[in-house]
């Protein structure tokens, strides 16, 4: 049996309209609702998917600050 939480993205969404990071994260309220022989799975996944997302963050922030180094770099030469 696999857990879902719905989509990551959200369909329907208008210009202007910001999706909020946090409702696409299950809380643990989500998953103390759900039957009790899924919630390990259910917390497995979302540290999963939280660990996956920071390492994203992480990785864009590393190039961001690479490409700032560089841009400093050639404006002081």
């Amino acid at each position: 049996m696999t857990v879902t939480f719905g989509s990551g993205k959200a369909k329907g969404k208008q210009a202007g309209e910001k999706v909020e990071a946090a409702c696409r994260l299950p809380d643990l309220q989500v998953i103390r609702e759900l039957d009790p022989l899924c919630q390990g799975q259910a917390l497995k996944a979302a540290s999963k998917r939280r660990r996956r997302l920071q390492k994203r963050a992480d990785k864009l922030a590393t190039k961001l600050s690479d490409s700032l180094t560089a841009a400093m770099d050639l404006s002081l030469n």
